[in-house]
């Protein structure tokens, strides 16, 4: 949730919130769920959807112009968004600011959308600096083999190159 920039409209728009009373005491507690898509009429969705946002595409082609040095390209896509969410500009001029900048964009724009952040992650090479921060929130300790996948026993068995990732 501290993600989201003061006055982030995406906030306010696409995330719900519960306040429960703490029994015995005179505390609530907060709980915040995604509820950025909603029928609008409460009628059942009866079909898969494949969603392709147009949003995402800004922040892809934001991150090529970024990329290939066209900052200022890449400062207006990314604008896009920023002014749809009720935010300013973004203020970032140099490469690795525009990059910081559009990670954090991916972050709150996809968010809870099909795994979008930990392919993020995982693709810019900085899940194991995110999640070595998150897990121990969770109880965990992350371990950088914590990303990899087991690879099947049967594949393993067909092809004797094949050793077990670490971990499994």
């Amino acid at each position: 949730m501290n993600a989201f920039e003061p006055g982030d409209l995406r906030f306010s728009n696409w995330v719900g919130q519960d306040t429960v009373p703490t029994a015995g005491t005179t505390d609530t507690v907060f709980y915040y769920y995604p509820y950025k898509y909603k029928a609008v009429d409460d009628t059942l969705i009866t079909e898969s959807l494949m969603v392709m946002r147009l949003a995402e595409q800004y922040l892809i082609r934001a991150e090529a112009k970024t990329r290939q040095a066209d900052l200022t390209g890449a400062a207006s896509d990314l604008n896009q968004l920023r002014t749809r969410a009720g935010l300013p500009p973004t203020a970032a001029t140099s490469q690795s600011q525009l990059l910081a900048a559009i990670a954090h964009e991916r972050q709150v724009e996809l968010f809870t959308e099909f795994g979008d952040r930990w392919l993020d992650l995982k693709r810019t090479g900085a899940l194991d600096a995110v999640m070595q921060m998150v897990e121990p929130h969770k109880g965990g300790v992350w371990n950088n083999y914590d990303s990899l996948l087991p690879i099947p026993a049967s594949d393993i068995q067909l092809n004797p190159r094949l050793t077990q990732n670490p971990g499994y």
